[in-house]
């Protein structure tokens, strides 16, 4: 049996691909691209004008009063003065009006309400100044005259653009189509999102994610069923799809695997301009031409789609919307440590930025293209040129930017180890006003410390085991909070031991039942403060870590761990008690270990320092964190160390 299995045609930058693509695209659809149709005004918001638009009638379409007064023929005040005073009679000569009332026969100004003195009982009118004519009127066509060009061809309308074509009697307008959009997934594993999760079959979010990045650039998505990894079953949605559309987005299946059947649809039924691109991530992009309408094949990994869709499709919809594709929104940032990339092709890496004194710093936030959850945490994409081997420590880089740059600069970066406590801190800190966002780079504790020192975060997360000898906290702690004159806050005590499978099938009561069985280990990775405390723990209980099987099978963080033994992949793993909880998985406690939470100690007036203060001794906040499981906060927000006498 053989197997049909498509090579990459080249490699080429980013900017060389999108430029080729959308060249040929102009060349090729011309002159029915831009499409072009007719829409209510009231439905245009957004829309881009196709032609001119000239009125239809005159705004206002009659001479009316501008004022609350007397309206008046102009002549018949000539010569009023303080020494001259003349006299109106309302009814012959004068005639009471409001604003916006139609001006009556004969009257060409109206006088003010307050330049009126009343006589007479109201029968007459005192005036001691003359008007002119036009005075305090609205003429006919004073807004808008009928034949006027109201907004030119090419106005990306806004909301008062509206109202000015109801006012001079336009009810349609010719306008630029919304380009359609299809997003059509393929792969066999593939299922709805909500529904049940079988092995070997993976939820099918990507389409949502794409079409909102359509919605965003003012494009229609249509939304396809996936399909299976069958060419033929591909090749006819893929044909059905482009007499429907404008833009045909194929996700997964760019690449030159045997089941990768897009770049083999796209020449088949049309033609291939590009298949591979030096990007990381997003290398397998395909992008053709299917009866003069433009055919994507975008990598099936989250990340990469995303990217992929931002390069090539964005300026497809702008174009296609009458548009010029708009500049990002970009902030400069500082890297703080070195950050390598490999030469040949143009690397966005996801950052997430922290607002240090008024300084932006950029922190690398990794580089799994499949990791939808690591793009929903990230700031922006720093972008590194194929031809650097990296960025240096110190340098500054430009960030494009994925959220608002003033909700960036209300985020809260909390660098080092995780605890489940925290989010439940961020949620306080949300309800400050103004709201602040909380995120967290896993670095580990140490890791977190460094980062602090670095100006990489606000704060940093650390735990360490309370062996009851001294203060507890390891040397190389103790060391880095006194030189850089940090603040070591409680946080709260948690209780660690072994997470086990649900119900404790294999009966494992201490630590003793984990040595020479078939109980399967899995441990933290070497380095991490968890497999030191979890080494210590052994040894004082004389048990020698290589005679526990598994000991070395590495995960790098608690839910990981939690996540393999609540899937059967392992039976035994260290870990604390509110991780178990959340897995409901059973748990044998061991001991007690600190979680603390460290700050530069001249920043502890600083926004939202003095709120996270207040929020560790809040009872509330407290009776939240320990319903998780084993937790004690009693001590929450006292310094353990450093910065005594600031307080």
């Amino acid at each position: 049996m053989t197997h049909h299995r498509d090579v990459y045609l080249e490699n080429i930058t980013w900017e060389r691909a999108l430029k080729k693509f959308l060249k040929v695209i102009r060349e090729q659809s011309a002159p029915e691209l831009p499409r072009k149709e007719i829409v209510k005004v009231e439905e245009a918001l957004g829309r881009v004008t196709a032609s001119p638009v000239f009125a239809r009638v005159s705004y206002p379409h009659y001479n009316s009063a501008a004022m609350d007064g007397v309206a008046v023929k102009a002549g018949d005040t000539f010569g009023a003065g303080e020494k001259n005073p003349l006299y109106l009679t309302i009814g012959k000569n004068a005639v009471e009006v409001d604003t916006g009332d139609i001006l009556p026969e004969g009257s060409d100004a109206v006088i003010k309400i307050e330049d009126i003195v009343w006589q007479n009982n109201g029968k007459e009118i005192k005036i001691t100044a003359s008007v002119f004519p036009g005075q305090n009127i609205r003429p006919v066509g004073e807004d808008i005259k009928s034949g006027q060009l109201v907004l030119p061809a090419g106005e990306c309308l806004c909301s008062y653009d509206l109202g000015a074509l109801l006012a001079a009697g336009c009810s349609e307008i010719e306008v630029y189509a919304k380009p359609r959009v299809a997003i059509l997934p393929t792969g066999s594993e593939l299922v709805p999102p909500l529904t049940t999760r079988e092995p070997g079959k993976i939820p099918e979010f990507n389409s949502i994610v794409l079409g909102n990045q359509v919605v965003e650039w003012g494009g229609v998505p249509r939304y396809y069923s996936p399909t299976p990894d069958i060419c033929e079953e591909i090749k006819s949605k893929v044909a059905a799809a482009v007499k429907e559309n404008d833009i045909v987005i194929i996700n997964a299946g760019s690449s030159a695997g045997r089941k990768d059947h897009t770049s083999r649809v796209i020449e088949e039924l049309g033609e291939v301009l590009v298949h591979g691109v030096a990007l990381r991530p997003g290398k397998p992009v395909v992008l053709g031409l299917i009866e003069r309408k433009p055919v994507l094949g975008i990598p099936g990994y989250p990340v990469s789609a995303f990217l992929a869709m931002d390069i090539f499709t964005r300026p497809l919809v702008y174009t296609f919307r009458g548009l010029e594709t708009p500049p990002k929104s970009r902030v400069k940032a500082r890297v703080k440590r070195k950050v390598p990339s490999t030469l040949g092709a143009d690397e966005f890496l996801r950052v997430n930025l922290c607002e240090v004194d008024g300084e932006m710093t950029a922190v690398p936030a990794g580089r799994g293209a499949g990791m939808i959850s690591a793009l929903a945490g990230a700031d922006g994409f720093m972008h590194i040129p194929f031809r650097n081997e990296g960025v240096l420590p110190g340098s500054e880089v430009e960030v494009e930017l994925l959220r608002p740059p003033e909700r960036i600069r209300r985020t809260f970066l909390i660098a080092g180890s995780y605890d489940p406590g925290l989010d439940i801190l961020g949620y306080y800190l949300h309800l400050d006003g103004p709201c602040w966002r909380v995120i967290y780079l896993p670095f580990g504790s140490l890791g977190g410390l460094k980062a602090l020192t670095r100006g990489e975060a606000h704060c940093a997360g650390l735990h360490y085991f309370d062996a009851g000898i001294g203060n507890g906290i390891p040397d190389e702690f103790e060391k880095i909070i006194t030189e850089n004159n940090f603040m070591l806050l409680h946080f709260a005590r948690r209780e660690i031991g072994l997470l086990l499978g649900r119900s404790n099938p294999k009966k494992i009561k201490s630590l003793e039942d984990l040595v020479d069985s078939e109980i399967r280990f899995i441990n933290y990775k070497l380095g991490s403060e968890t497999r030191s405390i979890f080494d210590k723990l052994l040894a004082s209980s004389g048990i020698e870590t290589a005679k526990i099987p598994g000991y070395d099978r590495e995960k790098n963080a608690p839910f990981d761990i939690a996540a393999a033994i609540s899937s059967g992949m392992a039976d035994a793993g260290p870990g604390f008690r509110a991780t178990a909880e959340a897995f409901e998985l059973d748990f044998l406690a061991l001991a007690d270990e600190w979680y603390d939470i460290c700050i530069p100690a001249d920043k502890r007036k600083k926004p939202p320092l003095p709120v996270l203060f207040s929020i560790l001794h809040d009872r509330d906040f407290r009776r939240e964190v320990e319903s998780l499981g084993g937790y004690d906060l009693s001590t929450a927000g006292s310094i353990v160390m450093g910065g005594d006498a600031l307080l």
